[in-house]
């Protein structure tokens, strides 16, 4: 017997599946595409380069990002650190592959110092190097693991080789230590983590710098010595919303509306069969 509209249970399924689809893209997925694409350079910041962002993969495999925090704080106790970190600081960081979700860079502990502005703070490449190679000549009780695999010793050396002032001690003898191409790369990646500055609120609103969330957290954290920039209020990012925007969310509330019309039909349709089938039994019965 074929099954009206109103009694349809694939009609159900399929409404159901819909409306979970649009939901998701109107209420996730939307969003996080306009965000994304609202989030710009500052006028003054470093685009990252091919080498920058190899190093950056290497930074993500080698797992740097369980003890090194990337997001400075609106406290007192990250100034230390640089400024209050902002949308436009991680305009670069996308997904390695398609398959491949964007890293988290942000971290959620800080066994080792926040590295949002290492390239700043730490801008001797040789300290870097040494810090790599083996983290206790430079800072004698640092945790932080050697990463020896990123370098090689040789004894013999090329014009182009950087070679990495090791002590004896923490070498083998009478060889010079040089860092892979990895080593080089992954060093690139931390020297440009350079926070961008700027030179007032108005050109900083422009370009997608906003304070609004540093003021909200500095009251709930109760902190009275904060920067003088992150006293003013700007706008978050610079959402420039098109036509095409506003017509796919159109589209998508009103095939929600549609698919949830249908779902409510078929499923009022269903409730009205069940009764008949119970009628119908209790009428032969009798």
């Amino acid at each position: 017997m074929r099954q009206s509209k109103n009694t349809n249970h694939h009609l159900i399924i399929i409404s159901s599946t819909i409306i979970y689809v649009f939901l998701s893209l109107l209420i996730a997925v939307g969003p996080a595409y306009v965000m994304d694409r609202g989030t710009k350079h500052l006028a003054n910041e470093q685009k990252m380069t091919t080498e920058q962002r190899r190093g950056f993969e290497i930074y993500v495999r080698e797992n740097c990002a369980v003890c090194h925090s990337q997001q400075v704080r609106p406290l007192s106790m990250d100034s230390v650190f640089g400024r209050p970190s902002q949308p436009s600081d991680y305009a670069d960081i996308r997904p390695i592959s398609t398959w491949i979700m964007t890293p988290n860079v942000l971290g959620t502990a800080r066994l080792g110092p926040d590295l949002a502005n290492v390239g700043k703070l730490r801008n001797n490449e040789m300290w870097n190097y040494i810090h790599l190679y083996e983290p206790r000549i430079v800072v004698k009780k640092s945790i932080m693991p050697s990463y020896k695999w990123l370098f090689k010793s040789t004894n013999e050396v090329e014009e182009a080789h950087t070679i990495v002032t090791i002590p004896e001690s923490y070498k083998p003898a009478g060889e010079y230590i040089i860092p892979t191409r990895e080593g080089d790369d992954l060093i690139a990646y931390l020297q440009y983590l350079n926070q961008a500055s700027f030179d007032n609120i108005e050109e900083s609103g422009k370009l997608g710098v906003n304070f609004t969330g540093s003021k909200l957290l500095s009251a709930i954290y109760n902190t009275d010595n904060i920067t003088k920039s992150s006293q003013d209020s700007i706008s978050l990012v610079d959402h420039d919303y098109s036509i095409f925007d506003y017509i796919v969310v159109a589209i998508s509330i009103l095939v929600v509306a549609v698919a949830f019309f249908f779902l409510v039909r078929a499923f009022f349709g269903l409730r009205e069969e069940q009764k008949d089938h119970i009628k119908s039994k209790v009428m032969k019965h009798e």
